[in-house]
Parts: structure tokens; sequence; C-alpha cells
């Protein structure tokens, strides 16, 4: 069963792993790491200013967000579902809407609002501003419906204290954090949080996070885009092992449990830097050390699938779960996404999109990691 709204107790990111550390390494976040250097005073002034920065965006998008939705009262962005994997039964054949063509996955270095806008477009053959509108005023069930990389404690994660992982950047950007209710939090490990109204208003922080209304396209609230979004917590830094190129095992890498940081930002210690280093000297990659983590991560993407399915979304914005600061490793995150879009629960004609957002602005691997795993991959 589906739970609705809300509001209430409880927070906490990622699910049943361990939590966030403190670390020095690249900054933090879960769809990638950002800029930290150690503690020099000069690097500790910059990442001040750059999160007070976002601080004051987070309060903004708070104060505009009234305005603009009581000028789309058709629109309830306040309003979302709790799901579990148990009360989501698999995908039935005869619910399928049978696509006559498969679905070939595309893999885009790309914010996911941004990817969820081209892709709208793409599916509709419109303009851009036509296919915004086309996004408010159809169902629910017609919009893309994008991954929301979430925290399992805190609802939004760091937005409100200047925090920059896909989660944060989803509620910079938008109304999702006004459904993301506290009384839904702590997510069990097999949770997941579904909104149909997700207004974006505005643009990514690549291009400034300017406000989009009295900008060109968007004269009036009418005029931005509305997406919908799955919101699924990945594991929390699961224990992981290398395996060489020929798959040989080449030793474990156990994670000790660490303690979180305020503000949902977890950074990569330089002993993580070296490690990933080794591995790839080496011609090897890093797996899950346990396989209930693995098997825990494919639920985890099938929970996705089907809340998606069962709302009736055909065109999909996926990501990489797991793959920034909550330290999952990344080959065989990607393998366990094609291993499940695979499964014959989710062949059949139902969906017309998949794209996968994997953002990799400072090109650590991921993005080409992802494309050679799933690009071109028909479902």
């Amino acid at each position: 069963m589906s739970s609705r709204g809300g509001s209430s107790s409880n927070n906490s990111r990622g699910s049943d792993s361990r939590g966030r550390g403190g670390g020095r390494g690249r900054g933090g976040g879960r769809g990638g790491r950002g800029g930290g250097r150690g503690g020099h005073p000069f690097f500790r002034k910059h990442v001040s200013a750059a999160r007070q920065g976002l601080v004051d965006i987070s309060k903004e998008t708070r104060a505009v967000l009234p305005g603009i939705l009581r000028d789309l009262p058709h629109l309830h962005a306040d309003e979302s579902e709790l799901w579990s994997l148990d009360a989501l039964a698999p995908l039935s054949p005869s619910n399928c809407p049978k696509h006559p063509r498969k679905a070939v996955v595309k893999v885009v270095n790309e914010d996911s609002y941004n990817a969820a806008l081209q892709l709208a477009q793409a599916a509709g053959s419109s303009t851009p501003q036509q296919s915004q509108q086309q996004l408010q005023t159809t169902p629910a069930s017609a919009r893309v419906a994008v991954l929301n990389l979430a925290s399992d404690k805190n609802p939004g994660g760091g937005w409100l204290t200047g925090a920059m992982a896909q989660e944060e950047a989803l509620c910079y950007r938008s109304s999702l954090a006004l459904s993301l209710h506290k009384r839904y939090y702590k997510l069990q490990s097999l949770q997941g949080i579904y909104t149909p109204d997700v207004v974006i208003i505005r643009s990514a922080v690549s291009s400034g996070h300017a406000l989009l209304l009295g900008t060109p396209g968007f004269a009036s609230p009418a005029d931005l885009p509305v997406v919908s979004v799955l919101s699924v917590a990945a594991l929390r830094r699961p224990e992981r092992r290398s395996v060489s190129a020929a798959g040989a095992e080449e030793g474990e890498e156990p994670e000790g449990p660490e303690e979180p940081v305020e503000g949902e930002e977890q950074t990569t210690t330089p002993e993580d830097e070296e490690k990933e280093k080794a591995a790839a000297k080496a011609g090897g990659k890093e797996v899950f050390a346990r396989a209930q983590d693995r098997d825990l991560t494919k639920a985890k993407m099938r929970l996705c699938l089907r809340m998606a399915a069962a709302k009736g979304h055909d065109l999909l914005v996926l990501g990489a779960l797991g793959c920034g600061a909550f330290k999952n490793p990344t080959e065989d995150v990607a393998a366990c996404w094609a291993e499940v879009l695979r499964e014959p629960e989710f062949q059949g004609g139902w969906w017309r999109e998949i794209w996968f957002a994997v953002y990799d602005r400072k090109r650590e691997g991921n993005f080409e990691v992802f494309e050679q795993a799933l690009g071109g991959l028909e479902v």
C-alpha cells in the first residue's frame, strides 16, 4: 500500500549501510564529488562562501514557491505517496501499454532536470516552450519521471544548509522538498516516495541557478515545466572488494562505520582516492563485497521501475544510484541496472524512453562507466 502526504517526525540518507564521514578529499554529495581541499584557510573560506550562497538559494526558493503555486491550482506540489516494494506486485503483462518500439537506453552527462526537459522535448517532438507547457497540462502519468537519489534520513538531504549533491540540486531548482514530508523518515530499505507534481522554477547551477519566471519563455507560472519524481535512497558506503580485469579477487575493502556530518555532506578521503587509483591502475574494478548488498541494490532498482510503471510513466530519467559519496561501486551499480532492466518483468513495451542522467562534471569516470554498461541497451 502507499501512504499519502502529511508531515511529522524523523530524519536520515542512503539506506541501511554506513553513515557519512568527515574526511578531507573531494567534497560532497551523492551524485558526484565536490571540491574540498583539506583544511587550508583559503579553501575553507571559499567553501563557506559557496555554501552560504546555496543557503540563500534555498531560502529564496522557499520564499517564492507559495506565490507561484497559488497561480497553479491544478497542481498539488505538497502531495506525495510513500510506497514499499512489498506493496508493489511484479508488473503484470496484462497491464503493459505494449509500446511497439523497444526503449533504447541513452546515457547523458547532464543535470537530472535538464535531462528530463530534453527528454520531454524529444519524446513530444515539440519546441522547448511547447514541451514545458505540455508537461504542466498533461496528466502526471504522461510526464517524465525523474529518479531522486535521496537521503533516507533528511528530507531533501542538506539543501537547507548549503550541501550540493543530486537531491539538493533538485530541491534548489523546484518544489520537490514540499512533498518530502518528515513523517516518511527514516525511509526503510525498500521504501520510496512518489511525487506527481514537481514544478521546476530555476535553471541549473551551471547556468547560474536563475529563477525562470520573467526570462524568455517563462512569462507566467503557467509556463513553468512540471515533472514527477521518484525518491529512493541508496546504500550508505557498503563494503566493496576489488577484482582484476580477469575476475580474480584482489582483496576486500571493508568500510568502517562513519558518523554523519551536518548538512548531509559526505567527503572522499585521500585513502579512498588512493584505493580507487590503485584499482584502476591494476586494470580492475570494484564490486559489492557482500551478495546481500548487491541484491538489495537491485531490489531498490525494481522499486524505482515498479513505482514508475504503477503510475503510468513510460518516460524515465534514472541515475547512478549511490555512486557519489555513498561510495557504491560504480561498475557494479551500472551492471545491476543492466541486469534489472533485462529482467522479463520490465520487458515487453513498458517504456518509451529511458535516459540515465550521470552528471560527471569533474570527469571522474562515472559517465563513461554507465555509457559503456547501459548505452544502447534495448528494453
